[in-house]
């Protein structure tokens, strides 16, 4: 029955099974974040040490760490003068976000890293209260990353399905019956993704197992033989 799906089936599970992948490893997490400070106000305001940016550098009073055992991470160290992208801990955690004297590090899984200078900022000078007038901006971060995730997402269940069905298609081609097409091949390998898919997620949402990409892969192989294991069942 999978096989007999049409395109048009195909392009709508990917797109909407990509979407809730999205919201179970980077909304999910984002959202409980931030509502475990009572907001982005409080944030900036109540939790948040002495911070002003003025010439171009950041000074804060302490150093700042949230959410080590988190899916997101946030380092805040004005002590050191710049960050590297060898700083990030893409194995570790979904989305981080580094700052130091003169730069800030931006890095979601779907969007990779990017880089914001102090020094190109001109001018400007932002204090505590001053951060809540960033709030539109950060929106706007989160829900581009957001979108980049999903693509994502989408892709790499299309590459893995490709790949899946190219391993698959001349070893288990059925001597003496009907050719199995590899287009078909290709949706199956898509499908047989779901549980894998669901099971990552929810453990990148939870932090049961802290390196994810140990399930990732792990469920990848999961994948491959409930593929093959449908392929045996045409015989």
């Amino acid at each position: 029955e999978l096989m007999q799906q049409s395109k048009k089936k195909l392009i709508s599970y990917v797109l909407i099974f990509a979407v809730c992948l999205s919201i179970m490893q980077f909304v999910i997490p984002v959202a409980g974040w931030f509502l475990s400070f009572g907001g982005l106000d409080n944030l900036f305001t109540e939790v948040l040490p002495a911070i002003e940016l003025s010439n171009g550098k950041l000074s804060v009073e302490d150093k700042i760490e949230i959410g080590a055992d988190s899916a997101t991470y946030i380092l805040i160290d004005t002590e050191r003068v710049a960050m590297q992208e060898s700083d990030l801990e893409t194995d570790n955690y979904i989305s981080e976000i580094l700052v130091a004297e003169e730069n800030m590090l931006i890095y979601t899984s779907g969007m990779g890293a990017m880089e914001i200078r102090f020094a190109d900022l001109g001018n400007a000078t932002l204090d505590n209260a001053g951060l809540t007038a960033l709030k539109p901006f950060i929106y706007m971060v989160l829900a581009i990353s957001f979108l980049a995730q999903t693509a994502s997402g989408a892709f790499d269940l299309v590459v893995w399905g490709a790949l899946m069905a190219m391993c698959c298609w001349g070893p288990f081609r059925l001597k003496g019956a009907e050719e199995v097409k590899y287009m078909n091949l290709f949706k199956l390998g898509i499908y047989a993704q779901t549980a894998a898919k669901l099971v990552t997620a929810f453990n990148g949402c939870v932090g049961i197992i802290s390196d994810n990409f140990i399930v990732y892969y792990a469920g990848m192989m999961v994948s491959m033989f409930l593929l093959m294991q449908g392929i045996r069942k045409l015989e």
